[in-house]
Formats: structure tokens, C-alpha cells, sequence
């Protein structure tokens, strides 16, 4: 039904959110990501309404759930189009550091950005811990 609504012209980015939702529920995580992508790529905030909430909970569940190859290249590209979105930084830090290793850097300079939104160096610290702790 929402494939329907997106191509006969409705809220095509609310639709390809919900879509996105119901991937990350049902654990398919390409899916998830290409519908994720698409409405990132699509929206078009506004004060009132700046991310529909089936958005945030599929960026949110891609970043703390998704394997971690598969969900960096979406939160990479929030983080891009969407540099106000403080979920883009939190959740693309977040999947650097469950991926560990070598993108324990990248997870740094992200988390460097989450000062913005108000978080304190203590909190960046704990977000950034598990790389530590891994070396």
C-alpha cells in the first residue's frame, strides 16, 4: 500500500520512511538502508515538521542494530545533508564505533561534532569508550 502511495504521487518521503521502519523491523537491512537513503535524499524539513518520526526511529534502529557496513554509509550520508540533525552525528559516531578498528577515528570526529547539540566532553568520552577500549 505505501509502495502504491509513493508512486502515485502522495507523501512519497513519509511512505519510503514507514518502508524503511518496516525493514529495520523485519531485520532486512539493504532494504532498510536503500529506503532510509532515499528519504534522507528526498525531505525537505520544515520548523514544524522537520523529520518524520518513522525517519528517526529507522536511523536510529540502522545505527544502533544494523551491521555496521551497511548502516555507515546512510548515517555518513544524514550526517551530510542533514548537518542540524544531531541524530546524524550521534548515529554515525555510534556505528564507528561498534564497527571498531580502524574506524574508531572516524567514530572520534563525528563525536567531536556532538558538542553542537549540546553534549559534554564527559558524555563524548563514554560514547567513544568501547574503541578505547578495544586497543
Amino acid at each position: 500500500m505505501l509502495e502504491r502511495a509513493r508512486a502515485a504521487g502522495g507523501d512519497s518521503v513519509y511512505a519510503t520512511a514507514v518502508l524503511a521502519e518496516t525493514a529495520v523491523g523485519e531485520h532486512d537491512w539493504q532494504r532498510a538502508a536503500a529506503e532510509a537513503t532515499r528519504a534522507l535524499r528526498g525531505l525537505r524539513p520544515t520548523i514544524a515538521a522537520p523529520f518524520p518520526q518513522a525517519l528517526q526511529n529507522a536511523v536510529r534502529d540502522l545505527a544502533t542494530t544494523a551491521p555496521p557496513e551497511i548502516a555507515a554509509p546512510v548515517l555518513e550520508e544524514a550526517a551530510r545533508l542533514r548537518p542540524s540533525w544531531d541524530l546524524a552525528f550521534h548515529g554515525a559516531a555510534l556505528v564507528n564505533v561498534r564497527w571498531g578498528g580502524e574506524h574508531c577515528s572516524r567514530a572520534a570526529q563525528l563525536a567531536e561534532e556532538l558538542t553542537r547539540f549540546g553534549w559534554t566532553e564527559s558524555e563524548v568520552v563514554a560514547l567513544l569508550r568501547p574503541c578505547e577500549m578495544r586497543r
